[in-house]
């Protein structure tokens, strides 16, 4: 077979050889320069297009929220949403979450635009909550920082009210940002706590003492007061001027509210009634900072933003408010994800060098020639500085997932670059022995290039979140092998002949490479006599081979070292705050004094519009973990005390990038979920449990099973 653009292309890079040696130092060069600017994540974006609209109703039972915002607003309003693939709502005391995903490939503005539509109407919902919002658009793994926030000048009050109104504004205007969830939130609030026995002595009703109240301040969330409705002073009308006038009240202090006369009893007022106190809302959620109470501020990332980029401008954003940020201490490691991708850059570049000089040895020993040596390291850079020079250009975040392509890809150029060097030593006598060595590999290399594309062009259709991952990896694959191909038909021939790989003087330079030759050409001929016995042990070796898949771990996603971990807990259901927060601070304690444990902190509930939808009872210990120490030792340390913890429910141990993987895959899709409602949690368990195992014996059913609190 005629190879003759090939080799026309081999024939022309020849007469242009020192232009293609100073083009492959040029890519290299330009390549690094892109690389160390590249956004680098740990996996790609897997989880599907999804919009998930939070409604907050504090006060409301879960059984409330169900029948009165969660069932209206997913089975009247949303849906029958366009593109909605699947829907599936959740209703906790005090908030219902409903999230809807779309098919893949919706562009998630779009999805979020026809969500909004339908929205407008939920003015029809009972007047019991606050309007429902819908989450930001979040990457994968959106926490991309959490900030532990304590101050011993400041109480927990003012502590709050700084980072409503100066931190988290801040944050949230800063580029890759998508939202800031502030655990342990304490507005300022002036509370009247009414004293009923002086309410009854005085003949007062408790209505007056909430009009009077709400009307004496400059607006209030009570919708049926004046006060819901502030800028109705109106204007004066002069005979040049228009004035207009503005209520300017001077409560701003407890006693400034206990001296306000009661509505119709001018001989009353507030303090009287009640006592009248600077405190805060009922809390959904809590953190401990360092053992003691303190707020929690998780930075979340868009899905298109780097985990890198974003991290560096919240620290920007953070320096440039320290100067008003007297006597708060920020710490900022508590949860750090690029912390880990820093470390992983360096190991990789380090694994990277060892790896070329590992591939220069090997050549080096079968070919015997460092000429031979030098050109595949150069080809091999070139081809892998190129194909991912390619991804970064086109906006491409590099992940794991992508490095783990090119290096399979650079297989190909090392293949060739060690064949191209065993022909070269072959040939060296002939005329145009170089280019005779290129072209004799060339044909395989045409069908090594198409088979493996055409291999991997069914990993481009996978379904569910496998899809998301693979065809990365794939098409990651594919460009790296065209790059190779590209290469080695080209730059790799030029340096040989620049180098002069075909003039190595020494005798006996292949002799590791004639040895092997030597061994190998009884055994093919003994295989070639045999081959019937030959395809029955390869079909041996292939039953054996299935056999023993089941026996492998199958974890998805491979267990990253990653420094930070999560202890995920839940208490027993109708705990309040006050003691999940005593288990959780013994806890935090206990595992801090742990060898290889630097800091924990924990977050109990929830806060507004964030990512965990929990109650009190239910919260994440966060550990950061010394890089020098042990780290399996570490985490057997911390799986050894938090067995069995008093209080705790199955607690789990794991990486946050597993814990959000894990979560994608146990998304209901096309489940059916069955729920039991009761008040005798032993009760609801055991009936749970039988559901489960008689649903299980039902013909086409799969993975029953009961999801049990306790």
């Amino acid at each position: 077979m005629e190879w003759t653009l090939i080799a026309a292309a081999i024939g022309r890079a020849w007469k242009v050889r020192w232009l293609l040696a100073a083009t492959s130092m040029a890519t290299i060069f330009f390549g690094i320069l892109q690389l160390d600017n590249a956004a680098i994540e740990n996996l790609p974006e897997y989880s599907a297009p999804v919009v998930e609209v939070q409604t907050e109703a504090l006060g409301l039972s879960a059984v409330e929220v169900e029948q009165l915002i969660t069932v209206p607003l997913e089975a009247d309003l949303l849906n029958g949403v366009a593109f909605v693939e699947d829907i599936h709502s959740e209703s906790i005391p005090g908030l219902s979450s409903i999230v809807m995903t779309f098919e893949p490939g919706t562009d998630i503005l779009d999805a979020r635009q026809l969500v909004q539509e339908r929205l407008t109407q939920a003015a029809g919902l009972p007047n019991v909550s606050r309007a429902p919002a819908m989450v930001q658009p979040l990457s994968s793994e959106s926490r991309v920082m959490m900030l532990g926030l304590t101050s011993e000048s400041l109480s927990p009050v003012e502590l709050g009210v700084l980072a409503r109104w100066t931190i988290r504004p801040k944050l949230m205007g800063v580029d890759g940002v998508a939202n800031v969830a502030v655990w342990g939130q304490r507005e300022q609030q002036l509370q009247v706590q009414v004293d009923l026995d002086r309410l009854f002595e005085e003949r007062v009703p408790l209505q007056d003492v909430v009009n009077t109240a709400g009307n004496a301040l400059w607006v209030t969330p009570l919708t049926f007061l004046e006060a819901s409705t502030p800028g109705v002073g109106g204007f004066i009308d002069g005979p040049n001027q228009r004035i207009g006038i503005r209520h300017v009240p001077a409560i701003s202090r407890p006693e400034d509210l206990a001296t306000v006369v009661i509505d119709g009893r001018p001989d009353l007022v507030i303090g009287d009634l009640a006592t009248v106190v600077e405190d805060h809302q009922p809390l959904i959620g809590d953190a401990i900072v360092d053992g003691q109470a303190g707020l929690y501020l998780v930075v979340e990332k868009f899905p298109w933003s780097s985990t890198g980029g974003t991290t560096a401008a919240v620290e920007a954003a953070l320096a440039e408010l320290e100067p008003g940020l007297a006597g708060v201490q920020i710490e900022s490691d508590v949860f750090r994800p690029a912390n880990y991708l820093e470390r992983a850059v360096d190991n990789i570049q380090l694994s990277a060098i060892i790896g070329l000089l590992l591939v220069a040895a090997v050549i080096l020993v079968f070919t015997g020639s460092w000429r031979a040596a030098l050109a595949a390291i150069i080809s091999l850079l070139v081809a892998v500085v190129a194909a991912a020079t390619v991804l970064v250009i086109a906006d491409v975040i590099v992940n794991s997932m992508i490095l783990l392509g090119l290096a399979i890809g650079s297989l190909l150029i090392i293949d060739d670059s060690i064949r191209n060097g065993h022909e070269i030593h072959r040939r060296r006598g002939e005329p145009s022995g170089l280019v005779n060595a290129v072209r004799f590999n060339t044909s395989s290399l045409v069908f090594t290039v198409v088979i493996l594309i055409v291999a991997l062009l069914p990993s481009l259709w996978m379904l569910g979140t496998a899809g998301e991952f693979v065809p990365v990896v794939a098409l990651t694959m594919g460009l790296a092998f065209v790059v190779a191909f590209v290469v080695s038909i080209t730059i790799a021939p030029s340096l040989a002949g620049l180098l002069r790989v075909d003039r190595q003087g020494a005798s006996g330079v292949a002799r590791p490479m004639a040895t092997l030759e030597r061994g190998y050409a009884p055994v093919l001929a003994l295989v070639g006599s045999l081959p019937r016995v030959a395809a029955l042990a390869g079909l041996g070796l292939l039953a054996v081979g299935a056999a023993l898949i089941p026996a492998l771990d199958r974890e998805f996603v491979p267990e990253f070292h990653q420094t930070n971990l999560l202890v995920t807990f839940d208490a027993a259901p109708g705990v309040s705050l006050q003691e999940s927060r005593r288990m959780a601070a013994n806890a935090a304690r206990e595992l801090n004094n742990l060898p290889g444990v630097e800091r924990a902190g924990a977050q109990l509930g929830r806060a507004i519009l964030s990512d965990q939808i929990t109650s009190v009872d239910g919260g994440v210990i966060w550990l950061s973990l010394d890089p020098s120490a042990d780290y399996d030792a570490t985490r057997d340390s911390i799986r050894e005390t938090i067995d069995g913890y008093p209080g705790f429910a199955r607690p789990t141990i794991s990486t946050y990038t597993n814990d959000r993987v894990r979560t994608e895959l146990q998304q209901p899709g096309d489940d059916l979920v069955v729920r039991v409602y009761g008040e005798d949690p032993a009760q609801l368990n055991t009936l749970a449990t039988e559901f489960a195992d008689s649903v299980a014996a039902i013909n086409g059913v799969e993975n029953a099973r009961a999801l049990l609190p306790l």
